[in-house]
């Protein structure tokens, strides 16, 4: 007997703000490789590929600190043919303090049915 194993990525992001309240633009992107994350933020590395329609864009008019913003992935799968080494890039623009640096979360799966 044998069962088909597949990873769905999701993830979410939660923003806290000394402000109080949240403005700008958040995008949250998957992308296939690694990343090189410093005290500047996080950096794609020139192998990784941004995963088609895994781009995900919030706009926290006035939301608390601490709202939170779930992707919606329903159709991307990492199975046994295109595991490997997957990363969320998070960006944050806000429009009335310092932007934040740029972060990434990473996951390396391998899938063995």
């Amino acid at each position: 007997m044998t069962s088909a194993q597949d990873w769905l990525p999701n993830d979410t992001v939660t923003i806290t703000s000394d402000s109080g309240t949240l403005t700008g633009t958040l995008t949250v992107t998957l992308f296939e490789g690694t990343f090189t994350e410093d005290a500047t933020g996080c950096t794609p590395d020139t192998e990784a590929s941004e995963v088609p329609d895994q781009e995900y864009t919030f706009e926290p008019d006035g939301d608390a600190s601490g709202s939170e913003y779930p992707t919606s992935n329903t159709d991307f799968l990492v199975t046994e043919d295109n595991d490997g080494d997957y990363f969320w890039l998070v960006v944050y623009d806000d429009d009335i303090v310092e932007d934040p640096p740029s972060h990434c979360e990473s996951t390396s799966i391998s899938i063995t049915d």
